[in-house]
């Protein structure tokens, strides 16, 4: 494996009507059974508005499900997101040593809990918020040993602070904490699946509904079965397009479009396989955006937004076409570059990508400077199935550029 840091988008049918008595039909056949047709109609009021309920109570399941969903996902996310906040904060702590890092993680660790309780009060399934549940403790460890890094480092023990954050025990303590996070987001998918499976349970209920009816009148039993097949096609197109907005959400970041943090590992072992059948080396290209809390604290946030998105956008142009490009953090980027023979042709790549992504933008007239800390690893395909420790290879040399580039400050 070799590391380097980076070069400088009604009209509903009227139902027949039946109107007995008349005196064209008494002249022509035999008194209708108003008693008949009167219990039919009544018959299909009611079988009508037993469908109509069943309707609604399905709509009302489905929409309570898919906004739990939601829910769910934008949570899992926060917890995520304030997981990162807090690892970057000790990191930065260890290395630069400097109190403003400490202060960012005392203002963010009250938020890890509080994402972690709102979602589990969205949870209605005992198996998934026990799963989640068991994230509390570990990241009590987590926030453990964090405090005890940055007290290290407030002491001057650079060193040991570092020694600390590098830890395998501490980089296990982060891998449990995402396979519990992981576990979690599983676990309560299935169980909203099943919810979801008991509301299509009862759409079979109005079917037979519909069918009771076209027993009972031919003509009006018709437009009933019409009726319900045209909104059963459009209750499908809303759960596929609710589906797909799901899967989207929890793989890709909102405001990048990328892939996120979560979508990163099966990515990579999807490009691993790849490896394995060309025997081509792999490598991992780490992107951090330099001064970006700067640039929010000067510009506002929609200003970081737009730095964000345009990042997002350069890099993505200056990746290859087999390249996965993702946003792992707040201002972190990552690309898994595939079918590589050397080291020397993940420099020349690295290189494409500072050229790219450096550069100024124009915000409301004024320009921004984007400028990145880049550090990357080039893993032969008898090294690269080790995931864990060519991410960390990678980060440990962007870092190593981050500090080079604060000290030419």
């Amino acid at each position: 494996m070799v590391v380097a840091d980076s070069p400088s988008s009604s009209t509903h049918p009227s139902a027949a009507e039946y109107l007995p008595g008349g005196d064209y039909i008494r002249s022509t056949r035999p008194d209708f059974p108003t008693k008949v047709v009167v219990a039919g109609l009544v018959g299909i009021i009611l079988v009508l508005s037993t469908g109509i309920g069943i309707r609604v109570a399905y709509r009302d399941i489905q929409r309570d499900a898919s906004a739990k969903s939601v829910s769910l996902v934008a949570g899992i996310e926060r917890i995520r997101y304030q997981e990162e906040v807090l690892s970057m904060s000790a990191r930065m702590s260890a290395f630069t040593g400097q109190t403003r890092w400490a202060e960012r993680y005392e203002r963010a660790a009250p938020q890890l809990d509080s994402a972690i309780s709102e979602t589990l009060s969205a949870l209605d399934g005992e198996t998934a918020t026990a799963a989640l549940a068991e994230l509390s403790p570990t990241a009590r460890e987590i926030i453990k040993v964090q405090r005890r890094v940055i007290a290290l480092a407030a002491e001057g023990r650079t060193e040991a602070a570092i020694n600390l954050v590098d830890s395998r025990d501490y980089r296990q303590l982060e891998a449990r904490q995402d396979d519990q996070l992981e576990q979690a987001f599983r676990l309560a998918l299935a169980e909203n699946a099943a919810q979801q499976e008991r509301a299509d349970r009862w759409e079979w209920s109005v079917v037979a509904t519909s069918i009771l009816a076209v027993a009972i009148v031919v003509v009006l039993g018709f437009v009933t079965v019409r009726s319900v097949r045209r909104w059963a096609g459009q209750l499908t197109d809303v759960t596929d397009e609710f589906n797909r907005e799901l899967r989207r959400l929890a793989t890709h970041d909102d405001l990048t479009g990328l892939y996120n943090r979560r979508a990163v590992r099966e990515q990579y072992q999807a490009a691993y396989r790849r490896a394995r059948r060309s025997g081509k080396g792999m490598g991992i290209v780490m992107v951090d955006l330099d001064h970006f809390k700067a640039i929010n604290d000067k510009y506002g946030h929609q200003a970081g937004d737009l730095v964000l998105q345009e990042a997002a956008k350069r890099l993505t142009s200056a990746a290859r076409e087999v390249d996965t490009v993702a946003r792992i953090g707040g201002d972190e980027f990552l690309a898994i570059a595939e079918n590589i023979d050397d080291a020397s042709s993940l420099d020349t790549i690295t290189q494409r990508i500072r050229d790219r992504v450096n550069g100024p933008i124009d915000y409301d007239g004024q320009p921004i400077e984007i400028r990145t800390s880049i550090g990357y690893t080039y893993a032969p395909v008898e090294e690269a199935d080790d995931l864990e420790a060519v991410f960390h290879a990678a980060d440990a040399a962007m870092y190593r550029e981050k500090r080079r580039n604060k000290a030419r400050l």
